[in-house]
């Protein structure tokens, strides 16, 4: 006679329901650490060589700049700008140096939008927001 415990007979299915009622005991169990560890991995893959804060810093510096420009400088569309600056290889867009650029340049839309109520872009009918609709303040 075998010492031990004695063989289940189940079927296939109660089986797999007994697997799936483990693994939600499981589950609940550990669901803090279990979730504690996917946030970390999610912010492993968000975080890489990127730091949002000194990003976000560098949007601030750019916006307090380009609020103190006359509008012969800020009425421009900056996205053209930065078109035709990648297209001239003026701007490498992989480089650490023109990420001050990107990060400007948002700064830089955040105070047009703050003094003519959008960003000004300039397409084929024309520059938008016209210029008088700018807000003055």
């Amino acid at each position: 006679m075998k010492m031990g415990r004695p063989m289940r007979y189940v079927s296939k299915r109660q089986k797999r329901d007994r697997n799936r009622e483990k693994s939600k005991r499981y589950y609940h169990n550990h669901r803090d650490d279990i979730l504690k560890k996917k946030r970390e991995e999610s912010t492993e893959n968000v975080e890489g060589d990127f730091q949002f804060k000194t990003f976000l810093k560098d949007v601030f510096e750019g916006y307090k700049e380009a609020q103190e420009y006359s509008d012969e400088y800020l009425y421009e569309d900056r996205m053209k700008w930065l078109r035709d600056q990648i297209t001239m290889n003026s701007i490498n867009p992989n480089s650490e140096y023109d990420e001050d650029t990107h990060s400007f340049s948002i700064g830089y839309m955040i105070a047009q939008i703050e003094r003519y109520g959008g960003i000004v872009v300039e397409t084929s009918k024309g520059v938008y927001p016209k210029k008088g609709t700018i807000n003055e303040s």
